[in-house]
C-alpha cells in the first residue's frame, strides 16, 4: 500500500521520536490539510485566468500550414503535379490560411554528392506558392530522408 509523504513523515515521526499515535495522526492530518489548501488555491487560480480569457477584439493569429515532407522526391522533383498543388493552394487559401511552411532536406538538395546542389524541385515548389499569394516560411534541415517516408 502506497503512503503519501504525509503518512510516511507522520510514520516516521511515531517511530523515531516515540510520539504517540494521535500525535502521528495529527501531523498526518495537518499535512493533509495543507495539501488541500494548495489544491485549492491552484484551482482558484486556474478557473480565475479562464474566466479573464477573452480573445474579442485582439489581434488575429498568422496561420501557417506545413506542406507534407513526401511533396519533394529524392530527384528533387514535385510528387503532385502543379495543378493538383494549386488546388490544394486554393483550397486552404478559401479556409484563411496566411501561409505554408516549407520544409528543405538538404540530404535531397545535395543527394548525388558533395557540392552537387539540386533545387529545381524546390524553386518549382516555391513559384508556385508564390503565384498564391501566402506569405513561405521555409525550414531547412539536415538529416536525410528515408525513402518512401509516410505522413502519419
Amino acid at each position: 500500500m502506497a503512503r503519501t509523504i504525509a503518512h510516511r513523515r507522520g510514520y516516521n515521526y511515531l517511530s523515531r521520536n516515540k510520539l504517540s499515535r494521535e500525535q502521528a495522526a495529527m501531523i498526518n492530518e495537518s499535512f493533509a490539510r495543507m495539501r488541500h489548501s494548495i489544491r485549492e488555491k491552484y484551482r482558484k487560480k486556474k478557473n480565475i485566468k479562464r474566466l479573464r480569457t477573452n480573445y474579442s477584439g485582439t489581434e488575429p493569429v498568422t496561420v501557417y500550414v506545413m506542406l507534407p515532407l513526401g511533396i519533394i522526391n529524392m530527384e528533387c522533383k514535385l510528387v503532385y503535379s502543379p495543378d493538383d498543388l494549386m488546388s490544394q493552394l486554393t483550397t486552404l487559401e478559401s479556409v484563411g490560411v496566411d501561409g505554408i511552411t516549407v520544409n528543405i532536406c538538404w540530404g535531397i538538395v545535395e543527394a548525388n554528392k558533395p557540392r552537387d546542389y539540386n533545387w529545381e524541385g524546390y524553386k518549382q515548389l516555391l513559384s508556385i506558392i508564390r503565384q498564391s499569394d501566402f506569405k513561405i516560411q521555409v525550414c531547412l534541415f539536415i538529416n536525410k530522408p528515408k525513402e518512401g517516408r509516410k505522413e502519419g
